[in-house]
């Protein structure tokens, strides 16, 4: 009986990383989401000469562009090249993954993370995934595997290496600096080490970010960095709405929709609880890492699904400390929990897996594959239709001209081929007003580019309101200088979908 549950456990798991395997290599055919493609313009733009903020500008930070501009180098104007990256990011955070759990526990807890932590990769749906948030989770569950690494205080290299990392986590977002926080349980404490680690930890820590202070000033463009990555997110951008309590509200409506948090933080306090009982230090290493990626979250106050992706490390890592500890007491009970969740999370890669075979194989085409690409409704973003947009634009245009999209969609400059008249690719920051201290500057700036070189496109979608930001066609309205211009000078060609596409006369 032995025998036969030990092949029947093998071929359960052959099966298992068979469709994991196959999911990972299906990914390399999902579309751009929004965010993917203001980012992909953005790196564009970088890879021709550009100057990130000065010459496409956006609120993520500068090391967000850096994955886009280098695929591009590598492999071409294309949507796939970002998701081999991607992809390698999750391979090194699953290695990361297992050897902070085998150092924890064992080897047993760190298969359980592994596979905790595969099957929560794939909720991860085309929007949300290949986000930087996602990369500097990789890079925060690095740090662990290396604090982890000894029962005595760690070396300086090590604290160089983690606060370098901390630091290239800051170029994408300033509050990720709490992370530092994970050294101190692990810094020697007599007066003279502490001193030397400090020295380390601030080498470590400042060198990415002198490093692009000194890029922006041989471009001399600082200003343009602290003006937007710095001052605009603060004073525009990041803005906490709602009372306290309405706060809470919306933590927990997204906590509870995030399928690998509703599921798996249950269990993984079970396994912090027994970490702590075992090792104070591994313990307090532990709730620091999972404590301060619930307060980024909180101080952001956006609660977007992707913010909360770096979670997903440090869940899955408890979740295999508590199926190991159930495994030791009760087996069963560790096989019908883990089940469970591979019951849970099984269907999305299953489905994906269906769609893209059927996709490779010629059974439905590729408009027919993008229209499983929706986020939030089809008016949003639907990935075919800006597939449709792209291809329209870049078919009825010169490569000279340039085309501006009104809205979130810098993606469709990417796709076409076609530049921005302004280094205003997406139109986020000349839509937010009452907050944005920076509208009627933007604004002006705006305008005097589109009267210099007016776009031979202007594209405007319809019906997209999303969260607190009105629909784009609305603000296109309110946006009377721009919007009289656009009446005056251009003709509406064609409507595709909810979007409606002016051509200049």
């Amino acid at each position: 009986m032995g025998s036969f549950y030990r092949i029947v456990r093998f071929g359960f798991g052959a099966a298992l990383i068979a469709l994991l395997a196959m999911w990972a290599v299906s990914t390399l055919s999902w579309p751009f989401s929004r965010d993917q493609g203001i980012l992909a313009w953005a790196g564009s733009v970088v890879r021709a000469g550009g100057v990130p903020y000065r010459d496409a500008w956006d609120v993520k930070g500068p090391i967000a562009l850096v994955p886009f501009a280098a695929t591009q180098f590598l492999f071409g104007r294309n949507m796939w090249g970002i998701r081999v990256f991607d992809l390698l990011i999750g391979v090194a955070n699953l290695t990361a993954l297992a050897i902070a759990a085998h150092r924890f526990w064992d080897r047993i807890t760190a298969e359980y993370a592994v596979i905790l932590g595969a099957l929560f990769a794939t909720w991860l749906n085309f929007a949300i995934s290949a986000q930087p948030d996602e990369w500097c989770g990789c890079a925060l569950t690095v740090i662990v595997a290396i604090l982890s690494s000894t029962k005595q205080a760690i070396t300086l290299r090590s604290v160089a290496a983690c606060s370098f990392l901390v630091g290239l986590c800051v170029l994408q977002k300033p509050v990720y600096a709490v992370f530092i926080l994970l050294l101190v349980p692990f810094i020697d404490r007599r007066s003279r080490a502490i001193r030397k680690s400090i020295i380390a930890a601030l080498l470590g820590f400042s060198l990415p970010i002198v490093a692009t202070l000194i890029y922006f000033g041989f471009h001399r463009a600082v200003a343009s960095l602290i003006d937007t990555y710095l001052l605009f997110n603060l004073r525009a951008h990041v803005k906490v709405e709602g009372s306290p309590a309405e706060q809470v509200r919306y933590f927990l409506y997204a906590w509870q929709a995030f399928l690998p948090l509703a599921a798996g933080v249950p269990l993984a306090i079970f396994g912090a609880v027994v970490l702590t009982t075992r090792s104070s230090r591994l313990g307090a290493l532990y709730l620091l890492w999972f404590s301060l990626n619930v307060f980024i979250i909180i101080v952001q106050g956006k609660y977007f699904e992707y913010q909360f992706v770096p979670l997903v490390a440090p869940v899955a890592l408890g979740g295999g400390l508590a199926l190991r500890q159930l495994r030791d007491f009760r087996p069963a009970a560790a096989t019908v929990v883990l089940m469970t969740f591979i019951l849970l999370f099984i269907n999305d890669p299953l489905r994906s897996v269906k769609e893209w075979i059927s996709y490779r194989s010629g059974k439905i085409s590729r408009n027919q594959y993008d229209a499983h690409f929706v986020y939030l409704n089809k008016n949003h973003y639907d990935s075919g239709t800006i597939r449709l947009l792209a291809t329209y634009v870049r078919e009825h245009s010169t490569k000279t001209d340039t085309i501006q999209v009104w809205g979130f969609d810098a993606g469709i400059n990417y796709l076409a081929d076609r530049a921005a008249p302004s280094r205003f690719g997406y139109t986020y920051p000349l839509e937010i007003g009452s907050k944005n201290p920076y509208l009627q500057g933007y604004r002006a700036e705006f305008l005097d580019k589109i009267h210099e070189k007016p776009p031979v496109y202007v594209l405007v979608p319809s019906q997209d309101a999303f969260g607190s930001m009105p629909a784009s066609d609305q603000s296109f309205n309110e946006f009377t200088g721009f919007h009289d211009f656009v009446l005056a000078r251009y003709n509406v060609e064609k409507t595709i979908e909810n979007w409606t596409l002016y051509r200049l006369r």
